[in-house]
């Protein structure tokens, strides 16, 4: 039976493969023309730019060599956590703790409808005692939630100190017009400067604005850490193929992609079994992305995917 589900299940993974190399190829083929770079592209054609580059980018995932690298840097990634937080247990259950308490007093001031004794919510021992049940599981939402934001974090650094020099190695493979014409980035200077410190400014300026706003400051982060997850990655795509003004170029006329691109790699995490392959998956996306536009950027078309190249 267990060989049956496993023949099962390699032939499900095959056949879902094929089926992005036939949607995948059909969407490139349909892609931007080159007269369409200068003006805005439109929301729509944003985001099946996006989505092309998302599925070029989970095909590409699904060579055994890139699902090997994947979840190696989440068996990193999980492991030193996992260590760190066993090992400093007591500390990050206090600061947890610390940290609920403070959301539960938090609510009762803005909210004083919801605190204990209050009208409509119990008061006494019955109300102390809510609000330590909600202190408790708060706490441990808190706990839950920094362990994955730290996994995800140091996965993401991982991607770009190991992963994505090969990611692009492997991308460059299905543009030979665009490796053929490869050359060192150039010094850096004032340009390369901006493009590295400004999504850092982002994250750190506007972050903790978002943590402030009520009920919709968790979209806005949550949109916010999708973009820098696609944006952090360009400056490695575009290594030594493209000009510190070519990459400046880029980013500014597809912010909505790398938007769209960030959403759409931040919901794969949470796949079943492709959440495994996101590290390679979403690297691979940004350098078909940021590839696709050099390639139109030169006046040439998107180049035609062939399904059995780059293997």
């Amino acid at each position: 039976m267990t060989s049956s589900f496993r023949a099962d299940f390699i032939a499900a993974v095959i056949n879902l493969r094929d089926s992005s190399y036939v949607f995948a190829d059909f969407m490139t083929i349909n892609s931007i023309s080159t007269s369409d770079i200068a003006p805005k592209i439109g929301l729509i054609r944003s985001l099946r730019e996006a989505a092309t580059c998302m599925l070029l980018g989970i095909r590409s995932a699904l060579a055994l060599r890139a699902i090997l690298f994947s979840i190696s840097l989440w068996i990193v990634a999980i492991g030193l956590w996992s260590a760190l937080f066993f090992a400093f247990r007591e500390e990050v259950t206090q600061l947890a703790t610390a940290a609920a308490a403070l959301v539960v007093f938090g609510l009762a001031i803005f909210f004083p409808g919801l605190a204990p004794g209050s009208s409509g919510v119990a008061g006494g021992g019955v109300g102390m005692a809510i609000a330590a049940m909600s202190t408790f599981a708060l706490s441990w939402l808190a706990v839950a939630l920094a362990y994955a934001f730290a996994v995800l974090i140091t996965a993401r650094v991982l991607a770009e100190l190991f992963l994505m020099g090969r990611v692009q190695k492997h991308a460059l493979e299905f543009y030979p017009d665009l490796a053929a014409m490869a050359a060192p980035s150039g010094a850096f200077n004032k340009v390369s400067f901006g493009i590295w410190i400004r999504p850092w400014a982002a994250l750190l300026l506007l972050g903790p604005l978002c943590l402030l706003l009520p009920v919709i400051g968790g979209a806005f982060l949550f949109v916010l850490l999708s973009y820098l997850n696609s944006r952090f990655l360009v400056n490695d795509a575009a290594d030594n193929i493209a000009s510190s003004a070519e990459v400046q170029h880029f980013i500014k006329a597809n912010r909505i992609e790398l938007m769209a691109l960030g959403i759409l790699a931040t919901l794969l995490n949470f796949v079943p079994l492709f959440g495994l392959l996101s590290p390679w998956a979403t690297g691979s996306a940004v350098c078909h992305l940021t590839m696709r536009h050099l390639i139109r950027l030169s006046t040439r078309t998107p180049c035609r995917v062939n399904p059995g190249s780059a293997q």
